[in-house]
């Protein structure tokens, strides 16, 4: 009779230790994922605050210095009204400074 409670104990607690796994398992494998998709998202995060910190520094650049308004135009390509503009286009590219 002890051998067979013995056995028994053994076995419910296999089943119960199946049980545990076939109803936590899932739950730890899709707490994985989640880490590591949190882990992406808060490197995307940090990404776009520093990009936001860089655009409110240029925004403040041009509300408070003309000269880098100016700088930012011309490289854009603009010109000042009455400006007369010389486009080389490729021919710049294949002339080497003279010493």
């Amino acid at each position: 009779m002890k051998t067979f409670r013995i056995i028994l104990a053994l076995v419910l607690g296999g089943c119960a230790v199946a049980a545990a796994i076939t109803v936590f398992g899932p739950l730890f494998q899709t707490h994985s994922q989640r880490s590591g998709e949190l882990s992406t998202l808060k490197a995307d995060n940090d990404r776009i605050e520093r990009r936001i910190a860089e655009l409110r520094r240029k925004q403040n650049e041009f509300d408070s210095n003309p000269e880098y308004v100016e700088l930012t135009a011309r490289k854009e390509g603009r010109v000042k009204a009455g400006e007369t503009v010389f486009d080389f286009g490729d021919l710049a590219e294949g002339i080497q400074p003279q010493p």
